[in-house]
């Protein structure tokens, strides 16, 4: 048997693709979630949701600029890198906290769907 080579504290590609898949499923498990507004036609849901994830967007992608320049040009390689795949997680979960917050301050709550007993 071949004695392992990975040195202590190196986490490999696959290691970070497993977590993530892991991360994934668990997110999924849960279920669909929706976000109610009583009385909000759906219009008004259009607009608020389009508002709230553009401005959401914007203000991450601003930040994953501010992320780029202290990890330095290794973002911005065409190459994925851990240091540009955590860059673009955290952009990504700062976008989702910001328009979770958009929506929670014009009235929204996020909820499941009820059961259907057919």
């Amino acid at each position: 048997m071949k004695p392992c080579t990975m040195k202590p504290g190196k986490i490999t590609r696959a290691s970070w693709a497993a977590v993530a898949l892991g991360l994934l499923a668990a997110a999924c498990a849960q279920g669909p979630v929706g976000w109610y507004k009583s009385g909000a036609p759906k219009e008004q849901w259009e607009r608020d949701h389009s508002t709230c994830r553009y401005n959401a967007r914007r203000q991450a992608d601003k930040r994953f600029g501010q992320l780029g320049s202290e990890v330095g040009s290794t973002v911005f390689s065409p190459t994925p890198t851990l240091a540009r795949d955590m860059a673009v997680l955290e952009a990504r979960k700062e976008e989702r906290r910001l328009f979770e917050s958009c929506l929670k301050a014009r009235g929204y709550t996020k909820k499941k769907p009820p059961v259907r007993k057919d």
